[in-house]
């Protein structure tokens, strides 16, 4: 059963044959549209419908949104007090968001889309930090996982919810000088250089340090469980979870939701079937554990309104469209 639990699933096309030539000319970030404020969707609602069912035209947009709204560690000596502050700016800014269904895990998606231009031609000034950054959230469309199973699913029918980052120009300049850069920016080059390496490795000093902080900003009004609510905005280290790639133009975090425990997965099944009424703010995070690697600072952020599943186009559909 579906954890949408609106309706069942339609025919899909298999997928094609694993050629990237064939879906490069799908353009990254052409299934969300970017409006500045929610008011925008309002405003462009009430004018081609004549002022009727206005904010229906919220679904699948997506907006950027201040970083400071996230609070995160700063120093000194953290590990004893445990302050955080908000956040100065992120390191790289949204540019844009997909959803996209898949029948298997779309790995490394960043190599089968087009980008578009203005990305194609950002620089970082720094020789292993990528200037665009891809976070890719695999999410299974079954949650239903036994608590006490011995078989971990790794793969299987969902869809992909990507977001893409270009790095803000004040960073790139930065990065021209590692000595004088900025803590944040500073533990940004050590990660991109060292963690795809590293992958894995639970003796590595950058194993398990990318965060996800995932806030519904409308929570409490859909009446969930508090074993939901009481983890709404709380950081979660990414370890065998996440793999972190580096491709030269981007750097690409996959997220496999379908390894999730079975407890988390409980709790995201019950959240996805009002996905498509909520305001969802998502940060990713490099976690500091040193005082020299602080004050934290995000990787990026974005504020989602209302992702509606049912416009998601499939990847089958996308690589034969694209192939003809």
């Amino acid at each position: 059963m579906s954890w949408w639990g609106k309706s069942e699933k339609a025919d899909v096309p298999a997928e094609p044959p694993a050629d990237v030539k064939s879906v490069r000319s799908f353009v990254a970030g052409s299934s969300f549209r970017h409006v500045d404020t929610v008011a925008d969707s309002d405003s462009n609602e009430k004018q081609s419908s004549g002022g009727k069912n206005a904010g229906a035209d919220h679904n699948n947009t997506w907006m950027r949104m201040d970083a400071a709204e996230f609070s995160l560690r700063v120093g000194p000596n953290y590990k004893r007090t445990g302050l955080k502050a908000p956040s100065g700016p992120a390191l790289y800014e949204l540019v844009g968001i997909d959803i996209i269904q898949s029948s298997l895990r779309l790995d490394d998606i960043g190599s089968k889309l087009q980008f578009p231009p203005d990305w194609e031609n950002a620089v970082s000034n720094h020789p292993d930090v990528p200037p665009v950054f891809i976070c890719n959230a695999q999410i299974p469309s079954d949650f239903d996982t036994p608590l006490f199973s011995f078989t971990e699913v790794t793969d299987g029918d969902g869809w992909s919810l990507v977001q893409y980052f270009r790095i803000r120009p004040e960073v790139a300049t930065e990065l021209a000088n590692i000595e004088t850069a900025s803590p944040a920016a500073k533990l940004l080059a050590g990660y991109c250089k060292n963690a795809p390496e590293e992958q894995g490795d639970s003796g590595s000093a950058w194993f398990g340090r990318f965060k996800l902080i995932l806030r519904c900003e409308n929570i409490d009004t859909f009446g969930l469980p508090s074993f939901i609510t009481s983890y709404n905005g709380k950081p979660v280290l990414l370890r065998n979870t996440g793999n972190i790639m580096t491709r030269g133009t981007y750097a690409e975090m996959d997220i496999n939701v379908h390894r999730f425990s079975a407890m988390p997965k409980k709790g995201l099944a019950v959240m996805m079937n009002r996905f498509d009424q909520m305001d969802i703010s998502i940060a990713f995070c490099i976690e500091s554990r040193e005082d020299d690697e602080m004050p934290e600072v995000l990787l990026g952020c974005s504020r989602i309104h209302r992702p509606d599943y049912t416009k998601a186009p499939h990847w089958g559909e996308l690589a034969m469209h694209t192939a003809s």
